[in-house]
């Protein structure tokens, strides 16, 4: 469903699930889900060939499964690596063949014997189902061919789902006709053959399980060097990796990645002891999957018009039953994983590379953001959580630097933090605006100071701080502490006075810095004396004495302090 939902949002080109995944939550997202996804369907490819060698060994005990699967290998990997058309083209047939295997199944009858009947280890639920669990990846075969198909945006929701529910009605008629008929457990249990003995016409039952396997595997040898094409176009991979050759355009380079990493998985024989690491990057695909839709559908961003809706409830419960199966299943397994997911984002992370497409990130920051105002303008801070956000009007930083140097002692990069410049009305446009606002960020990013900038129009100075004090903020996130420099000045005094019953009147904090000059030097003498001016009120006096000793602390030495 989740799938549906984002394939009929956006016109999904090669990449499958990496393509969808990385415009949405995100390049480093998609490449930490699809680089381990390529290497899932790779390894895969060993455990269909490994099924269609057992099948044949059955007929000819002589002959060696490695040098089987091996053989077949190459054969279906040129086959898909030069011709993925054809290979396309070859499903009818494997249709067909299943069709029959299954007319014969359900015109069969209970086997008369039980010889041949293996004594087979028991094993709890959830280990079968993480070694099962990779040869019912098929939901992601249509995805991953996006790229193949003329209108995916059409096909992918049309087909995925029909695929689904056909497959879940076949596996649920197939156990309703096995308990009709009556079989003993230890049968069910011990022999592997069961089903072709049963049937009508037990050869139809083996080519419809070597069509079966072969078709699996061709699915993986098309879908997995395109997850790895798609990679490289995005420069997640080397480049080289996803160069197209021929007419249509083969990933011929990525094939034979594919093939030699399904090679080693071939010749190596017992696949069941990573089976569950693969069945975990599986649903961690799954998983984000679902969870891209959720959020889309939770956020109702503008750009989320899919025309296949799915309840953001039940995209979001999918993506926790993902993670709840993947802990049951193996816990182990699970954390190796979400290691792999982890250290690959991270990798990507410090990379930095920029996307040339948007995602949901920052989607995601503005609903936060937008519930957390409400809840603010509801209930507002009280003393416990309380902290200075603090308006500082320093103008440019390199003139008056000692003053964000003081706010950025209380603040510390825990709490918010504006620095203000006022420019003459006369001179102020919105480019030379943004232009001093992103050279300010600038200057203060490199000082490692964490704060916003903000560019204030005014007829003159004392004026353009009225208007910030009284406008600046948003919502509840409005300034409650002021800080700026003394006035040096002696016609100041007036403006000053009428500026602090402003900030007074308005219920904020008032910080007055004087900077006696000089260069900032860690030699100077500092005062031995912090007088805090205490107006009676408990509040007053407990912000003062924090703020005299952050800005104690950040001078590294000792300074007795006068009440």
């Amino acid at each position: 469903l989740s799938v549906s939902a984002l394939a009929t949002n956006m016109r999904v080109r090669g990449g499958g699930a990496y393509y969808m995944l990385s415009r949405s939550l995100g390049v480093e997202a998609g490449a930490a889900v699809g680089i381990p996804l390529f290497l899932a369907q790779a390894i895969s490819i060993a455990f269909y060939i490994a099924g269609f060698s057992e099948a044949v060994v059955a007929l000819a005990p002589a002959l060696d499964p490695r040098w089987v699967g091996l053989a077949t290998l190459v054969g279906l990997g040129l086959l898909a690596t030069f011709s993925a058309d054809f290979t396309l083209r070859t499903q009818y047939g494997v249709m067909v063949l299943v069709v029959l295997s299954l007319a014969s199944i359900f015109a069969g009858a209970a086997p008369e014997s039980a010889a041949g009947v293996q004594t087979l280890p028991r094993l709890g639920f959830w280990p079968v189902l993480a070694v099962y669990f990779p040869a019912v990846t098929g939901i992601l075969a249509g995805v991953s061919l996006s790229g193949e198909l003329a209108r995916p945006s059409r096909a992918l929701p049309l087909g995925t789902l029909a695929a689904v529910g056909v497959s879940y009605l076949i596996y649920l008629a197939l156990a309703l006709f096995i308990n009709h008929l009556s079989i003993a457990s230890d049968v069910l249990i011990g022999d592997t053959m069961l089903i072709q003995k049963l049937a009508r016409v037990g050869l139809f039952v083996l080519l419809g399980l070597w069509a079966a396997s072969l078709s699996s595997a061709v699915g993986c040898l098309l879908s997995a060097p395109r997850t790895l094409q798609a990679l490289a176009n995005d420069r997640v991979v080397p480049l080289l990796l996803g160069k197209p050759y021929g007419r249509f355009r083969e990933p011929r380079l990525a094939s034979a990645l594919t093939v030699g990493i399904a090679a080693a998985g071939v010749y190596w024989g017992s696949l069941d002891v990573i089976a569950p690491v693969l069945t975990m990057f599986y649903l961690t695909t799954y998983g984000l999957l679902n969870l891209s839709a959720g959020l889309e559908e939770l956020m109702a961003n503008p750009s989320w018009r899919p025309t296949f809706r799915v309840p953001a409830v039940v995209a979001l419960a999918g993506f926790g039953a993902c993670v709840a199966i993947m802990l049951m299943i193996n816990a182990g397994a699970a954390l190796v994983a979400f290691g792999c997911v982890l250290a690959v984002y991270w990798i990507m992370e410090r990379r930095a590379m920029r996307a040339r497409w948007g995602d949901m990130r920052l989607g995601v920051v503005m609903f936060a953001l937008r519930k957390g105002l409400h809840r603010l303008a509801a209930q507002p801070l009280g003393g416990r959580n309380w902290r200075p956000n603090l308006l500082v009007l320093s103008g440019a930083p390199s003139r008056r630097w000692h003053l964000i140097e003081v706010a950025h002692a209380i603040s510390r990069n825990r709490s918010l933090m504006t620095v203000a410049s006022i420019i003459p009305e006369a001179n102020w446009t919105a480019d030379r605006a943004e232009s001093l606002r992103k050279s300010m960020l600038v200057y203060l990013e490199k000082a490692r100071v964490e704060a916003h900038v903000r560019i204030q129009p005014g007829e003159d100075h004392w004026a353009g701080i009225r208007d910030l004090i009284r406008a600046y903020g948003f919502g509840p996130l409005v300034p409650n502490t002021i800080l700026l420099g003394a006035p040096a000045k002696a016609d100041s005094g007036a403006p000053l006075a009428r500026l602090t019953r402003l900030i007074a009147a308005s219920h904020r904090n008032l910080l007055i810095v004087k900077d006696e000059g000089g260069e900032a030097d860690d030699e100077a003498p500092v005062p031995t004396r912090l007088d805090v001016w205490w107006r009676g009120r408990p509040r007053n006096v407990a912000f003062m004495l924090a703020v005299a000793c952050m800005v104690r602390r950040r001078s590294g030495r000792r300074a007795d302090l006068r009440l």
